[in-house]
C-alpha cells in the first residue's frame, strides 16, 4: 500500500524534501484530484504539484527554481548572492 504522505515520483520527492529544508511548507490537497499539493514559502510564492505529472523531472527543475528565487526566505542562496553584490 502506497504512502499518502509522500509524493509517487522519487525526484519530485527529493525536490519536495529541498524545499523543506529551505523553511517551505508542503500543504496537501484534500479529496482525490489531480493535484497532489501545494509547496509554499509561507509569503506568497507557491508551486503546485500534481501528483501524476508528465514530466516529473521538469517539475522537480521548477521547485528548487522557485527555492533559489524566493526573496523571502534569507536561507535561500540568491539572496547571499543578492547580498555579496551590494
Amino acid at each position: 500500500m502506497a504512502n499518502k504522505d509522500r509524493h509517487p515520483d522519487k525526484d519530485i520527492r527529493k525536490a519536495i524534501k529541498d524545499a523543506e529544508r529551505a523553511g517551505w511548507k508542503t500543504n496537501r490537497s484534500k479529496g482525490a484530484g489531480h493535484r497532489w499539493g501545494t509547496l509554499s514559502c509561507g509569503s506568497g510564492c507557491a508551486v503546485a504539484l500534481a501528483g501524476t505529472p508528465r514530466r516529473p523531472g521538469d517539475i522537480a527543475k521548477r521547485i528548487r527554481e522557485a527555492i533559489k528565487k524566493c526573496d523571502h526566505n534569507p536561507s535561500t542562496p540568491n539572496t547571499v548572492k543578492q547580498q555579496k553584490s551590494k
